[in-house]
């Protein structure tokens, strides 16, 4: 029997719950509230740690909108002049990115 070392995981599927804490920390809400109001204690999203999970979940979300969105260029979405670039790192939310 051959081995396969490539093992394609299923892509996490989130909930309302998870999209509303996510927006919830990146108005940079405290993550003790956060758990408190969108899970309950024995979640796995709390088990394995609630920012670790936020921030992948950011990662993924971000990753698959630029994955879907090519047609248009990233250096022309963000307005690639000095300017615009500056804009961008300035209006960021901090905790976000």
């Amino acid at each position: 029997m051959a081995q396969n070392t490539n093992v394609e995981l299923p892509e996490l599927a989130y909930n309302r719950a998870d999209y509303t804490a996510l927006r919830a920390y990146c108005l940079k809400i405290p993550l003790q509230p956060i758990a408190d109001l969108y899970y309950s204690v024995d979640s796995p999203q709390v088990e394995q740690g609630l920012e670790r999970w936020l921030i992948d979940m950011r990662t993924r979300l971000i990753e698959r909108a630029i994955e879907h969105n090519r047609s248009v260029p990233i250096e022309r979405s963000l307005n690639a002049s000095s300017s615009g670039v500056r804009w961008w790192r300035a209006n960021r939310c901090r905790r976000c990115w």
